[in-house]
C-alpha cells in the first residue's frame, strides 16, 4: 500500500496528513534524478577510478538510501498510518545520509587535491544542481529541505573559506550566496505550498 493511497483515505482537513504525503509525491523525480547522476559522476572523477574502496563505499550508500526511500514510498504506506513519527524520521535518515557522505567526499577531495581540480568543481556543480531540485522535493517540510540544503552545501563552503585564498574565497561567498538565495526562496515556497493546501481544504469544506 502507498503512502499517497493511505492519505487519500484519511480525514481531509488534516492538512499534515497531506503535507507529510506531499513529501512522498515529489520524491520519484529526486530519486530518479540522483540514481541517474551518481554512475555519472563516478565515471567522471578519478578520484572514484583511482579509490575503489570509495567508489564501492558511493554507490552502497547511494543506492541502499535511494531504495529505502523507495521502500517508504510504495510500501511504507501501513508504517505512515500508524506510526507516521517513525515513517519521517527514516525518511530524513535516508535524504540526508548520502547527502552528508558525498559532502564529505567534496571535502577529502578538495583539501587533498585541491579546489580547483576537476573533480573537485564538478562535484560542487553536482551538489549545486542537486540542492536546487531539493526546492522541489522538500518543500512540503521546511526542516527537512534546510538540513537537506546545508548538509549539502556547508562542507564547500567551509573548505574554501579555510583555504585563505581569493579563488577560493570566491567558490566559498558563490556558495554561500545560494545557501541565502535556497533558505529564502525555500520559506516562500513552504509558506506558498501551505496557503494553497488550507485554500484547497477550505473550499472542500465549503462544498459539504
Amino acid at each position: 500500500m502507498t503512502v499517497t493511497s493511505i492519505a487519500g483515505a484519511c480525514d481531509q482537513t488534516s492538512l499534515q496528513t497531506q503535507a507529510d504525503a506531499e513529501l512522498a509525491r515529489r520524491a520519484p523525480a529526486g530519486i530518479l534524478v540522483l540514481g541517474c547522476m551518481v554512475p555519472l559522476l563516478l565515471l567522471s572523477c578519478d578520484f572514484f577510478r583511482i579509490h575503489r574502496n570509495a567508489m564501492l563505499t558511493a554507490l552502497v550508500v547511494t543506492y541502499g538510501s535511494l531504495a529505502m526511500r523507495a521502500w517508504l514510498i510504495w510500501r511504507g504506506g501501513n508504517l505512515f498510518r500508524s506510526r507516521r513519527t517513525v515513517w519521517l524520521s527514516l525518511n530524513a535518515a535516508a535524504v540526508l545520509t548520502p547527502i552528508a557522505m558525498w559532502d564529505g567526499f567534496y571535502c577529502i577531495v578538495a583539501i587533498g587535491r585541491g579546489s580547483e581540480t576537476w573533480d573537485a568543481l564538478l562535484l560542487l556543480l553536482c551538489m549545486i544542481c542537486t540542492c536546487s531540485g531539493g526546492l522541489h522535493s522538500f518543500t512540503p517540510k521546511l526542516s527537512l529541505l534546510w538540513a537537506y540544503q546545508y548538509t549539502l552545501l556547508a562542507g564547500p563552503a567551509l573548505v574554501n573559506v579555510c583555504v585563505r585564498s581569493p579563488h577560493h574565497w570566491m567558490i566559498a561567498a558563490a556558495v554561500g550566496a545560494l545557501l541565502l538565495f535556497v533558505t529564502i526562496q525555500g520559506r516562500v515556497l513552504h509558506a506558498q505550498f501551505w496557503e494553497a493546501l488550507s485554500t484547497q481544504a477550505s473550499l472542500r469544506k465549503a462544498k459539504l
